[in-house]
C-alpha cells in the first residue's frame, strides 16, 4: 500500500511501558495527550498533519512521508534525521527543545540543515522550570530530583531521561508561528 502523505509531520512517541523497551520511565519525551491535541489543532491550517511515531512504517514508507512534508515538528530526538529526505522545497523542521536556565538549548538537532539546502530550522526553547514542572520533579525522591547537586548543570542526564512534554497555549503558539 502506498504511504499516507502529509503536509505537516508532528513525530511523537508512544507510552513505551508494554514494549521491549527496558527504560526506567514508561514515556521517554512524549508529549502529553494535551500537548499533542494542542499542537495537532494548532498546526491544521498548515495543510494535512500526520503523527509519526516511527514504529510500524517501512523505511520506504518513511522516506515518502518525509520527502513529501513542507514541515516536520517534534521534541528533540533521533526521529529528526528524516528531515534527510525532505524535498519539497522550501522545507521547515520546529523543534522543540528544554532550555537552561541561560536560555541555551539543551540539545539540538539543527546542524541537520547542513545537508539539506532546502531546509530551514526552526528551535522553540522551552522553560526548565515548565519541563521540570510537566514530570513532577518537585514529588520525586531528592536522590532523582533535578538538580541533584545546586548549581551543577547535571540536566543533560536528566532531560535524556524525562517522561513527559507538556507545552501550554503559549509554547503551542510559538511553535505554529515557527
Amino acid at each position: 500500500p502506498a504511504a499516507r502523505t502529509a503536509d505537516v509531520v508532528l513525530i511523537a512517541r508512544r507510552d513505551k511501558s508494554h514494549s521491549w523497551s527496558t527504560h526506567r520511565f514508561s514515556a521517554d519525551r512524549q508529549f502529553t495527550k494535551g500537548a499533542q491535541e494542542a499542537l495537532v489543532a494548532a498546526l491544521e491550517p498548515l495543510g494535512s498533519v500526520r503523527i509519526f511515531y516511527g514504529e510500524n512504517d517501512t523505511l520506504a514508507e518513511t522516506v515518502r512521508l518525509f520527502q513529501d512534508a513542507r514541515v516536520v515538528v517534534g521534541y528533540h530526538g533521533a526521529g529528526f534525521a528524516n528531515v534527510l529526505f525532505q524535498r519539497t522545497a522550501p522545507a521547515c523542521a520546529v523543534e522543540i527543545v528544554a532550555a537552561y536556565e541561560d536560555g541555551l538549548p539543551w540539545r539540538t538537532n539543527e546542524e541537520l540543515v547542513r545537508f539539506n539546502a532546502g531546509l530551514a530550522w526552526r528551535t522553540v526553547r522551552l522553560g526548565l522550570a515548565e519541563v521540570l514542572a510537566a514530570n513532577d520533579n518537585a514529588k520525586r525522591p531528592a536522590d532523582e530530583r533535578y538538580p541533584l547537586v545546586k548549581g551543577v548543570r547535571d540536566a543533560n542526564r536528566w532531560l535524556k531521561a524525562i517522561a513527559w512534554v507538556d507545552l501550554n497555549a503559549t509554547d503551542v503558539a510559538r511553535v505554529a508561528a515557527a
